[in-house]
């Protein structure tokens, strides 16, 4: 199983810039006219040619799509997690199908990723601890 994460773990490091691509919403909103360095038109009600004279909006909105960037970034690697959780289960169906021995392997992983669980709460628990303070 740790051959399987590991290669997980590096797709997930390697589909990041694929994730960049994945936000065609954001190529969308940045149409540029490319003679005039501006925005094209209006688009429901919203006026590109004022919003591009204004720096503070255009840094708001600069600040909204990087954070709706990270959002989806986010997402992304819950999907990614997820994937590789599928794929965990799978193994660990095919080990019970195994009779006795594929039983006492899940039950071991089980184990470990009950401490794992503890061990994580317990940093979590830590972390909030010493922000209180």
């Amino acid at each position: 199983f740790s051959h399987m994460n590991g290669k997980h773990h590096s797709e997930r490091k390697s589909n990041g810039s694929m994730q960049k691509r994945l936000l065609p919403l954001f190529d969308a909103t940045e149409l540029m006219d490319s003679t005039h360095g501006e925005f094209e038109g209006r688009e429901e009600g919203f006026d590109y040619l004022e919003l591009n004279k204004s720096p503070t909006t255009k840094f708001e909105l600069e600040k909204k799509r990087l954070a709706i960037e990270e959002e989806v970034d986010h997402v992304y690697e819950r999907l990614q997690a997820l994937e590789a959780d599928r794929e965990f289960l799978k193994h660990c169906i095919g080990s019970l199908r195994k009779g006795d021995k594929g039983l006492d392997l899940l039950q071991e992983i089980l184990q470990h990723l009950r401490d794992l669980k503890n061990v994580e709460l317990q940093a979590m628990k830590n972390m909030d601890q010493c922000a209180s303070v």
